[in-house]
């Protein structure tokens, strides 16, 4: 039996952390026996993340204590702390000695930060196995990245694997790794069903994501303003925007929220509702469609698929990974960044052709899981 660790990147339950149980959770456990690693933040609650693992069927959790400095640093402000992230791996190394890590035969690096600190960790400590490191971001493509990705590519004493959770996103690791580096394409499956309910009397749409910039969600409270009218004239109830600022990090979304709910107020928009953190199930069946606004390219947007999977239609600006994932007018819908007026054509066709645009969503996230099944099986081979 292979012995599988898993570090997660976060403490929050979020896309890329559903993403790992539920491809991992793909393995026979008669062959393949996973343990996870959660990582521990002083004053950051991880009871949600560890939950939500064992509800999955995994019971092996390890824990790992993360400087809070660490946990909260974003890209644009590395090159500000590196004394600090200095001073965070010693600390970070001598708590992942504790893991009796040469046992296992596959460490699965679930996460662009948490890679970095686990690849330098076993090049370091000379791991004799096999390391994964599962991007689920686009890697910084800076000339100090890059220096440091030859540095380091020469130094392994393991077996390695980098995955990308799109075609994007690997062809852009593709460019700052070098060519002696087997990286796949992964996709992410849903792994968890729903049991939709949604209401006949009202029709809301969703906007589903952590609160930052490059979400877009600011698009939507200018449009529901723009369009006020001809929304209600459609039926719609409310627009309703989940999700919260998760991460908490240092970066350039820092304060967003409070922008958001400022705006709101400004702009008087009285169709949208902010919903905080739901689950899936709570999502889908509170939205009978569903937007994707991102402004910039997506690694790969999970709650695109789980809107396939519900059978709610999705529109999308269709950046990155997205637009590997909807083609449109055949299994969606996709718009320009605020191109309110195209929106609003995407929204009345989806109600239109709900049934056709959703069958086929559905047919794709069929094929797109067996998929994922198969390119699992060649990562542990």
């Amino acid at each position: 039996m292979k012995k599988l660790l898993v570090f997660l990147n976060s403490n929050i339950l979020g896309g890329a952390e559903r993403s790992i149980v539920h491809q991992v959770n793909l393995y026979d456990k008669e062959v393949v026996d996973v343990t996870v690693v959660i990582p521990v933040v002083k004053g950051e609650s991880s009871l949600k993340l560890e939950e939500f693992v064992r509800e999955q069927g995994i019971q092996n959790i390890k824990y790992l204590k993360i400087p809070k400095m660490f946990y909260t640093l974003s890209r644009s402000n590395v090159h500000k702390r590196f004394l600090s992230i200095l001073i965070s791996l010693f600390y970070i190394f001598s708590e992942l000695k504790k893991l009796d890590i040469p046992r296992f035969n596959i460490l699965w690096l679930n996460g662009n930060k948490i890679g970095f600190v686990l690849y330098l960790f076993a090049m370091i400590f000379k791991f004799p196995n096999k390391v994964i490191w599962h991007f689920r971001d686009y890697p910084s493509k800076s000339y100090i990245a890059k220096k440091l990705w030859n540095f380091i590519s020469k130094k392994r004493s393991f077996s390695f694997i980098c995955i990308g959770n799109s075609k994007s996103v690997t062809e852009e690791i593709k460019l700052v790794t070098d060519s002696s580096v087997d990286v796949l394409t992964v996709y992410n499956p849903v792994g968890e069903s729903f049991n939709i309910k949604q209401s006949d009397t009202e029709l809301n749409i969703g906007v589903a994501s952590m609160l930052a910039p490059w979400k877009g969600q600011h698009q939507v409270l200018y449009f529901s303003k723009l369009y006020e009218k001809e929304l209600k004239a459609l039926g719609v109830n409310k627009i309703k925007i989940f999700g919260d600022d998760i991460y908490k990090t240092d970066g350039n979304h820092a304060g967003y929220k409070e922008q958001l709910l400022s705006l709101k107020k400004k702009l008087n928009c009285s169709l949208v509702e902010f919903c905080g953190i739901e689950s899936p199930q709570v999502i889908f069946s509170e939205s009978h469609i569903l937007i994707h606004p991102s402004i910039e390219p997506e690694p790969f947007g999970r709650v695109i698929v789980e809107a396939f999977k519900a059978k709610v239609p999705i529109i999308t600006t269709g950046l990155g990974g997205a637009a590997e994932l909807v083609q449109s007018d055949v299994n969606g819908f996709v718009f320009q960044p605020y191109d309110y007026a195209s929106l609003l054509k995407c929204i009345k066709r989806s109600i239109e052709e709900k049934s056709r645009i959703t069958d086929a969503a559905f047919d794709q996230l069929q094929t797109i899981e067996d998929q994922v099944k198969k390119s699992l099986l060649k990562v542990i081979s």
